[in-house]
């Protein structure tokens, strides 16, 4: 096995330690309210930060909202959130 592949092993192995880890310290954890139910995720990206932050907290539904539809794929692999939209954030529209 070469170098490459045994770090990405390991890397996947230890990942679920490191989100913990990050969740400790990520100060996004200490800003959220606790008692929210629901978490709409400006700029997503891969979804790293809402791992984190369900790490830390019970989210019963969270949206991921991003223009970059690679990473909006890459989050639907690793369902992060519950919902996906790909759109500009400066023109969703909300229902009243």
């Amino acid at each position: 096995m070469n170098l490459k592949k045994l770090y990405y092993r390991f890397d996947n192995y230890i990942n679920p330690f490191k989100i913990f880890l990050l969740s400790l310290e990520d100060p996004v954890c200490w800003i959220i309210d606790k008692s929210a139910e629901s978490i709409l995720d400006i700029g997503c990206g891969q979804g790293f930060p809402m791992k984190v932050i369900k790490n830390r907290m019970k989210v019963k539904k969270s949206v991921g909202v991003d223009l970059f539809k690679p990473y909006i794929e890459i989050g639907k692999k690793s369902k992060i959130h519950d919902q996906y939209v790909i759109s500009d954030v400066r023109k969703i529209k909300f229902a009243d």
